[in-house]
């Protein structure tokens, strides 16, 4: 008769906390958030608020608040507790409390977020007395104190100890001991002291147990275990190892014993340990974040009970796998495994798929390339004859009109010619009676001598312009002689405000030029680079012989202005010249070129305005 009470009493208490489960929810759907004034929350972070999880919880907050359009303002405070001496706390947070009543005087504060458990109870009271409070990743036996404080609840970290117990007995069967590592934060201690009330259930495996906060001490304690051991690193944080990171301090167990290392958290998996606890923030974050609203809307947290958030999966690095010959498929399903190299479709899995849009799209492009050039090969070949006959006419033009250039170009020559002739003997003449008149080791006699050597070279180049059909024929010159004796003749008319740099690097080549060509190609260019230097600047020329090629390569560089670019096609036409105000002929890089032409030489062009031009003569070498 109880049993039939009871089971008839449990069918009732069902069907009323259905029918109220049903009439809240429709009441939720009607007005989900009947919040309509902005929120004030105070975030207490006590860890650094810098910290993955942290930072999660925090975003999951605001989310959720977004979603339901709820105005929030969000505000933030480190404490950092954990760090402070526990003797010194209570002075500590006498003086916070009175900062804090003093910095949110006029600021109605609605909730207090705490990231995790550190102020559980009267701290947590001592700073904020009529304020509720929502206490993240709280551990399960605070749920006592929880209730002492009074208007609080909590998200509580259900981890379970004996999950990563059984995983590593499954893993490691034949290992005797277990070894829980220990430091003495409260966590730390809390769930050491879960093991040891667990461990009669584990009869045939040996617990032994290492707690200190001192990490020479650690180590020497590790360093004595049996190699018959797997180890749980329960240690969380303890002022000690400060000096080392979350992860490092996890790692200092397995680097010291190489033996299998397992922990209560997620974190340290891919730093020497072979499985973790993963508690999900974005889980404990959207539930403390639904809690938050309901506490909001309750005006306290009395009624708002606690929420457990069991751990979701157990995490494992792959390379601690395979150190330990762990197979993957003894791992439990849920596991998830870090580290694991990727196959070549994973690790190239987006690669590959734009090669596949590129070839795609591509082989559409060549395909309807084909079918255009298809279209237009029969009009090409209507056009072609067509571009011919204008090419035709066109190229028959501009020889007809180089042709008019060269014939006015000779007449002009050969009118000159003679009337030179004249003038320049008179000045040999002159030239070698001052020498008479003077001693040969003045310094005149030496000016003079090298007048009479250009008058003649002046004559030679008149005497083969009027025969004209003769000025090819020469014997092989050695240049590096003829190259110097120009450079000695022309270092006298360029100005001192002109630094003059020249360099002739070749030795007994030849080539099939004459003194007086040598001296028209140098006096061309070099007069050409100090007029485009205005008189200021550097002029530099090069001689150096390219053996591979077998050619002299002749280097006039200047700092000038350089060539404007609609210029540069036309600098070696006759008669084109930008100096007509300055006398200017538009000769002298004609003359240049058709010398370095007539011997199958060429000439290049390097050239930035404002920056100078190089002009680069290769001339071949003579057999």
């Amino acid at each position: 008769m109880k049993i039939g009470k009871m089971i008839r009493t449990d069918w009732v208490s069902l069907i009323v906390l259905g029918s109220c489960l049903c009439l809240s929810s429709t009441a939720l759907a009607k007005n989900p958030h009947p919040l309509k004034r902005k929120v004030s929350i105070l975030y207490i972070s006590n860890f650094s608020s810098q910290y993955y999880w942290n930072n999660i919880i925090k975003k999951q907050i605001m989310k959720h608040f977004d979603s339901l359009e709820i105005p929030l303002d969000f505000y933030e405070e480190v404490l950092d507790v954990r760090r402070k001496d526990p003797r010194s706390r209570d002075a500590i947070f006498s003086i916070l409390k009175k900062l804090y009543k003093e910095k949110y005087r006029n600021i109605k504060i609605d909730l207090i977020i705490s990231s995790d458990d550190s102020i559980v109870g009267s701290l947590g009271r001592k700073l904020f007395p009529d304020v509720p409070f929502l206490f993240c990743y709280a551990r399960n036996d605070l749920k006592k104190n929880l209730i002492d404080m009074g208007n609080a609840s909590a998200t509580i970290d259900h981890r379970n100890p004996e999950t990563i117990i059984d995983i590593g007995i499954k893993l490691h069967p034949n290992i005797k001991h277990i070894c829980i590592v220990s430091d003495y934060s409260e966590v730390s201690i809390f769930f050491s002291n879960q093991i040891q009330n667990i461990e009669k259930f584990y009869p045939q495996r040996k617990f032994v147990y290492i707690r200190t906060d001192n990490i020479n001490e650690l180590v020497d304690k590790l360093r004595q275990l049996d190699n018959n051991t797997f180890i749980i690193d329960t240690s969380y944080y303890s002022s000690p190892f400060e000096e080392f990171s979350h992860r490092k301090t996890k790692s200092i167990v397995f680097e010291t014993t190489q033996l299998p290392v397992y922990s209560l958290w997620s974190n340290p998996v891919g730093n020497g340990v072979v499985a973790g606890m993963d508690l999900d923030p974005f889980k404990h974050g959207s539930t403390a974040a639904r809690l938050a609203v309901q506490i909001i809307q309750q005006g306290s947290a009395d009624n708002v009970p606690p929420v457990f958030v069991p751990e979701e999966r157990v995490y494992f690095d792959y390379e601690m796998l395979t150190l330990f010959s762990i197979p993957e498929d003894i791992l439990p399903p849920t596991a998830v495994v870090i580290n694991k190299p990727l196959s070549f479709f994973e690790k190239y899995r987006a690669t590959l798929a734009l090669i596949f849009v590129v070839v795609v799209f591509f082989s559409i492009i060549i395909t309807m390339l084909i079918v255009a050039l298809r279209q237009k090969k029969r009009e090409k070949k209507v056009l072609t004859m067509e571009i011919d006959v204008k090419n035709k006419e066109a190229e028959a033009r501009e020889k007809l009109q180089q042709a008019k250039k060269m014939e006015a170009l000779g007449t002009f020559s050969l009118g000159i010619a003679h009337d030179l002739n004249g003038v320049l003997g008179s000045i040999s003449t002159c030239s070698r009676l001052a020498q008479q008149e003077i001693s040969s080791e003045s310094r005149a006699y030496e000016d003079l001598h090298q007048i009479d050597i250009s008058i003649q070279r002046a004559i030679d180049l008149i005497r083969k312009i009027s025969k004209k059909g003769n000025i090819y024929t020469k014997a092989p010159l050695p240049l590096k002689k003829a190259m110097d004796e120009s450079m000695h003749v022309l270092n006298s008319q360029i100005p001192k405000t002109v630094e003059f740099n020249y360099e002739n690097n070749i030795g007994d080549a030849k080539v099939l030029l004459d003194p007086g060509e040598i001296h028209q190609i140098v006096q061309n260019l070099c007069v050409n680079a100090v007029q485009a230097m205005d008189g200021h600047g550097r002029l530099s020329v090069c001689v150096h012989e390219d053996c591979k090629l077998k050619e002299i390569v002749i280097s006039v560089t200047d700092t000038g202005k350089g060539i404007p670019g609609d210029h540069v096609e036309r600098i070696f036409d006759p008669y084109f010249t930008t100096k007509k105000d300055k006398g200017g002929k538009g000769l002298g890089l004609f003359i240049v070129h058709n010398i370095i032409d007539s011997i199958s030489g060429k000439i290049t062009v390097k050239n930035s305005m404002n920056a100078g031009t190089c002009f680069q003569l290769y001339i071949p070498i003579a057999e």
